[in-house]
């Protein structure tokens, strides 16, 4: 009886220790993934957007820019740091945030 106890208790900290392991080695990663979908204020979903993300720091940065799709959905995959994203298409009110 108390061998098995103990088995029990060791496959359940291996366990955990594996899965403990295995979630933070998927958070070690170096790139963010900016992402979301754009709607018009009736929610209808708007393609076209241009949005593009620029390093905040020294002036010819790299910039990262990708077109919102048909359903408005768009996402950008850029090394982790502080970005200038903007937001534009015409007939629309340009929009510029920092994350």
């Amino acid at each position: 009886m108390k061998t098995s106890g103990f088995l029990r208790f060791a496959v359940l900290l291996l366990a955990v220790l594996f899965f403990q392991s295995f979630s933070v080695a998927q958070n070690n990663s170096s790139d963010a993934t900016l992402s979301g979908i754009l709607m018009d204020s009736s929610g209808g979903a708007i393609e076209g957007v241009v949005v593009s993300a620029v390093v905040e720091g020294p002036a010819g940065a790299a910039v990262v820019t990708v077109n919102s799709k048909a359903d408005g959905s768009y996402s950008l995959s850029v090394p982790a740091g502080r970005y200038r994203v903007r937001f534009a298409r015409s007939s629309f009110i340009s929009v510029e945030h920092v994350v």
